[in-house]
């Protein structure tokens, strides 16, 4: 099993050995040694593999409850006896946690009773394009990027990093696709996560032909869910410009909290504007209607 451990930093204790032949009363005390770390403070949980290298990694909240642990009257027995019959080479390693990742709980793709949002693919460029290019006029006044030029090599590019970002879990960019027709809607994303306090950021924008169908709200709250259920964050920001309307009427839509007005907060063509800071935690999402 593996160890639920709290957001880093924590500490992990790396203990690997090859045992001697024989068990000679090792696994029982293994079990007790378990039972007993469990009882320390400072615990965070241990994980375990044995074939012909063993592995034990138990985790810490500190050096001091490491320390502890060492010097415990039974743990120095159980050493004793590691030394004496049990193991015929050890190592033991101590680390500082600054980051961890848990991939095994994510999943695609997302949806809903209209969308599917999921991880771009190679297929998709041709049509990525198309929808950047119908939307200079609205999505392109927010996002400098969206402009006439856009070409098959930009979309590729893209794809690529977003690929990238996805696998280091430093940001999900996401297509939003139409449920029944496949077509390519626009995209929608958490980044700028920071796993420390367990926030993001949800950008999002929505092909011109798309536009006013509600679309960009049932992304939101689909994406929502997923950063709240599946990467563990707490708080989602969605920052919009003072005079970009349409976002803002996402953010309230979807039952945001707005908390004010943030100064210099965007730069829109080298220029900073104002911006209206909204945010979302577990307890805000429903479904739209």
């Amino acid at each position: 099993m593996i160890a639920e451990t709290p957001q880093p930093p924590y500490y992990a204790v790396i203990f690997t050995s090859l045992r001697t032949e024989g068990d000679n009363g090792y696994a029982e005390m293994a079990d007790r040694m378990v039972a007993l770390a469990e009882q320390q403070p400072g615990f965070l949980g241990v994980e375990s593999a044995r074939n012909d290298v063993g592995i034990t990694v138990s985790y810490w909240t500190d050096l001091d409850s490491i320390k502890h642990w060492k010097m415990h009257i039974e743990h120095l027995e159980a050493q004793r006896l590691g030394h004496e019959k049990w193991y015929s080479s050890f190592k033991t390693r101590i680390a500082k946690v600054e980051r961890d990742y848990v991939s095994e709980k994510i999943t695609f793709p997302i949806t809903t009773s209209r969308l599917i949002i999921r991880p771009y693919s190679a297929g998709d460029i041709t049509e990525q394009v198309d929808a950047v290019v119908e939307s200079v006029t609205t999505v392109g006044r927010w996002l400098p990027w969206c402009h006439s030029s856009y070409s098959v090599k930009d979309a590729a590019e893209w794809f690529v990093i977003c690929e990238q970002s996805i696998a280091a879990n430093l940001s999900y960019d996401l297509g939003i696709f139409d449920k029944s027709s496949g077509e390519i809607l626009g995209s929608i994303a958490i980044n700028e996560i920071r796993p420390n306090h367990k926030l993001g950021n949800i950008g999002y924008w929505i092909r011109q032909s798309a536009q006013g169908k509600g679309i960009a709200a049932e992304a939101v709250e689909a994406i929502a869910e997923f950063g709240f259920n599946q990467l563990g964050l707490v708080r989602l920001e969605i920052i919009a410009g003072v005079d970009n309307k349409a976002s803002r009427r996402v953010a309230e839509k979807v039952n945001a909290t707005c908390e004010g007005l943030a100064r210099n907060r965007i730069i829109l063509d080298k220029q900073p504007i104002d911006a209206m800071v909204y945010s979302l935690i577990p307890s805000d999402l429903r479904r739209c209607v």
